[in-house]
């Protein structure tokens, strides 16, 4: 069923135990997405940890530095970024069918999960998450959330090179700007380095 950013909110507060799936041969939306959403369900105080079937590439790693993935059997699922279960990869197969929430920007988007909040207009799911991140009274945006979100929006818009880049991806941009986020090392890592 298709839900709003309150009830995507509601229902990761009613979850617990939370496993986040990132699509194979992950980008920076993907994990940017990822694990903003990991510390967003750590300031609310729930388990989560962040599964993807290729890994956490190392130029990646300022966004899991301090990353400790804790063992628990998953009572709820939620995919992050993910159109289409295909992508899932060998690794997460097992989760197939069981994906209780999905969060994306593809039009292209299968819906297979049982509940899913899918913004085509937006240029990269990282946007949604900063929608979801002010969700909640409770919690921050801290420069660990400020730095995943920027990541993804900045990769999904090829640095707001390309045309999906819109005048709402530039101020979700200056938002994580103001909330303290390393945007020119991460610009660096992303554009720059080889």
């Amino acid at each position: 069923m298709e839900i709003t950013v309150a009830e995507c909110c509601k229902k990761l507060r009613e979850m617990d135990d939370i496993v986040i799936l990132c699509h194979r041969n992950p980008d920076g939306d993907t994990l940017g997405s990822g694990f903003a959403l990991h510390y967003i369900l750590k300031q609310l105080g729930k388990r989560s940890r962040v599964e993807c079937h290729d890994g956490f590439p190392k130029q990646y790693s300022y966004m899991f530095r301090d990353y400790a993935p804790e063992e628990f059997e998953p009572r709820a699922l939620v995919a992050v970024d993910i159109a289409d279960e295909q992508l899932f990869g060998e690794r997460l197969e097992k989760y197939c069918g069981r994906v209780d929430l999905c969060i994306d920007h593809h039009g292209s988007n299968k819906h297979y999960a049982k509940d899913w909040i899918v913004r085509e207009t937006a240029a990269a799911t990282a946007e949604v998450m900063e929608d979801i991140c002010y969700g909640f009274e409770e919690v921050t945006l801290t420069k660990e959330i400020a730095d995943c979100i920027y990541t993804g929006v900045s990769t999904d818009t090829g640095c707001f090179r390309y045309s999906n880049t819109t005048g709402h991806s530039h101020a979700v941009a200056g938002r994580m700007f103001k909330a303290g986020c390393d945007f020119a090392m991460i610009n660096r890592v992303m554009f720059e380095l080889k």
